[in-house]
């Protein structure tokens, strides 16, 4: 059979789509003598097209071009086949040939070829959108912009290195080869030496924060661990140990001679080494919990810009002496004591040193006292910077009045928080202290009974016998927020009054900046933005939409499920010796009338 008759059996099953059999027939004339023939390989190729095999039919495109180089179809064909395998510059080349061998009388197949060109530039343009969509640019930011933008990530939660461990596996190779990102090690009980050798092979053995936290659990169970040889303590800044055992491994002359932040837990187990107080010459901030103590361990301490003691036992100490210490730190800005218990609870006695000369700290601005019985000796204080000031549960000394005028004609000026909590003040001490500061914005007034409601009374007056600044038309007048929780003596007209009261003098002054106050000037007056009055029974809920309308957040809780379940609590308990009395009674009353049929029998006998 001559290659002509086969060709046409191909072209023949190609336009049913039978694209095997037409490959069969094209190979056949091929060999029987259609070798040379540039139409057999231009068909060929289109079927291997259609079949899906774009290399073998560029290789009969190629031929076609090779065999006849003169006309246009086996350059089409290569233009076609060149844009399905996004070659586009080769494409476009190939098209361009084509239109250049087309006769001048064929324009419909110039016009063809032309519309092939301008497919194959919409095809690139639409492929490069689409890659730069799907292009990550984070691929091109440099290694150190990385680190920047890790290290804040990771400044409120250490914990999220492994979230960024599994975004994507670029974000996980920079991690992973960033010692910067693992200066801080957190040991717990969650396979602690597994993650303590990881980290200090990440870090280079540059840890700056160590933090062993007091479930810390691990598998070695004697000795000191053996991630401490593996340190390089000269890089260790921050130290954080809640654990006995980690407490008792560290060697403070060796461990800790650069360190800036020290804060230990001692779980009530000791009193803290008096080795952990002698290579202090650069610590900044020292925090202290459940330990005993001695002062005087502390009194070489000379850079202190925070100091926290909790639950601190000092039984060869008394508050006097802890006065040398704020003396020994003039610059420290924040100052915490919770629970700290002196040799005796006998009333404070200071020295006139004290009391004439006492430690100032014109750097002091966080002032916080909880569960204490030396009020006094805080208040000797002189804090000319101070703008938070919180005392909690403190047991008030009888020279207290004494003191509190003193200090708040010196210290409060600046204060913008005030908060006290479960202490017992009279009125006319609090006034004073509200008098002196006239920058406050935050007050707190939490369980401080018999006298919140004259408070409340005071700032919502226009009157101001008890302030010094003649400008001022109300107590605080930049109050925004105020919390008078737990106050049973606070009714609903008392809230209403002072809230309608910043409403008018906030109006009145709008248009008085702060910058342009002036002596003759009056000061901006802030509408209230924050009511909490949870607790307080004297409120009455039909007047909380009211609330809601003028100020921004309201709080009025008047009790959890929790408080009324200790309620009952309590109510049983309270009620528990009177049920205990009641049986008593009937039980020696039944003893009474049972000893008495006995008589009465007795006596039956006898007669």
């Amino acid at each position: 059979m001559s290659w002509r008759k086969q060709f046409e059996e191909g072209v023949a099953l190609f336009k049913v789509s039978k694209y095997t059999e037409a490959l069969e027939k094209f190979d056949g004339a091929i060999v029987n003598g259609g070798e040379n023939q540039f139409i057999l390989y231009d068909t060929r190729a289109a079927v291997y097209e259609a079949l899906k095999n774009p290399k073998d039919a560029l290789k009969d495109a190629k031929t076609t071009i090779k065999l006849a180089p003169q006309q246009w179809r086996g350059y089409a064909r290569a233009a076609r086949l060149f844009m399905k395998t996004h070659k586009f510059d080769a494409s476009l080349r190939m098209a361009d040939l084509a239109v250049s061998h087309v006769k001048s009388e064929d324009g419909k197949r110039r016009e063809e070829l032309i519309k092939l060109k301008a497919e194959i530039s919409e095809c690139r343009e639409a492929i490069a959108a689409r890659e730069r969509r799907m292009q990550n640019h984070m691929l091109k930011l440099p290694i150190e912009i990385y680190n920047e933008i890790f290290q804040i990530a990771l400044a409120d939660d250490y914990a999220q290195i492994i979230t960024l461990l599994h975004v994507c596996m670029h974000w996980r190779q920079v991690v992973w080869d960033s010692p910067g990102l693992w200066h801080t090690l957190v040991l717990s009980k969650s396979h602690a030496d597994k993650k303590a050798a990881l980290w200090i092979e990440r870090s280079n053995g540059r840890i700056r924060e160590l933090h062993v936290l007091n479930d810390y659990h691990t598998n070695q169970l004697l000795g000191r661990p053996t991630f401490f040889d593996k340190l390089d303590w000269l890089y260790l800044r921050v130290c954080r140990i809640h654990h006995p055992r980690i407490l008792d491994s560290i060697e403070p002359a060796t461990m800790l001679q650069h360190i800036e932040e020290l804060e230990i837990d001692a779980l009530h187990a000791r009193e803290i080494a008096p080795s952990f107080f002698h290579p202090c010459e650069g610590i900044k901030s020292l925090s202290l919990s459940k330990a005993e103590l001695h002062l005087e361990h502390l009194r070489s301490f000379s850079s202190l810009n925070s100091l926290h003691l909790n639950a601190i036992s000092l039984p060869f100490s008394k508050p006097s002496d802890f006065l040398e210490i704020l003396r020994s730190n003039p610059q420290i800005e924040s100052l915490h004591l919770n629970l700290v218990k002196f040799a005796n609870s006998e009333p404070v006695a200071h020295t006139l040193a004290d009391i004439e000369n006492p430690p100032k700290l014109n750097s002091l601005s966080t002032l916080e006292v909880q569960r204490g019985s030396w009020f006094s000796t805080i208040l000797l204080l002189d804090i000319p910077s101070l703008r938070y000031l919180r005392f909690d549960s403190l047991t008030v000394p009888s020279d207290f009045n004494r003191h509190i005028h003193y200090w708040a004609s010196t210290s409060p000026k600046f204060l913008t928080e005030l908060s006290l909590k479960y202490i017992v003040l009279v009125p006319p001490v609090i006034l004073k202290l509200l008098a002196a500061a006239p920058s406050l914005e935050y007050l707190s007034l939490v369980g401080v009974l018999s006298t919140t409601s004259q408070v409340v009374l005071a700032l919502s007056q226009s009157d101001l016998p008890c302030s010094e600044e003649s400008n001022t038309p109300c107590l605080c007048p930049r109050l925004r927020y105020l919390d008078i929780s737990e106050t049973p003596d606070v009714a609903t007209s008392l809230v209403q009054d002072l809230v309608k009261q910043r409403l008018v003098l906030s109006a009145s002054t709008s248009g008085e900046g702060r910058e342009g106050e002036t002596m003759e000037q009056p000061v901006h007056v802030s509408k209230l933005e924050v009511l909490k009055m949870d607790g307080c029974p004297m409120i009455d809920v039909q007047w909380l939409p009211w609330f809601r309308e003028h100020v921004l957040y309201v709080s009025c809780v008047y009790a959890t499920a929790s408080k009324k379940n200790q309620r009952g609590i309590a109510r049983r308990v309270a009620l528990y010796p009177i049920a205990i009395k009641s049986h008593l009674v009937l039980a020696i009353h039944d003893t009474i009338q049972a000893v008495n049929r006995g008589v009465r029998r007795t006596e039956m006998k006898l007669e």
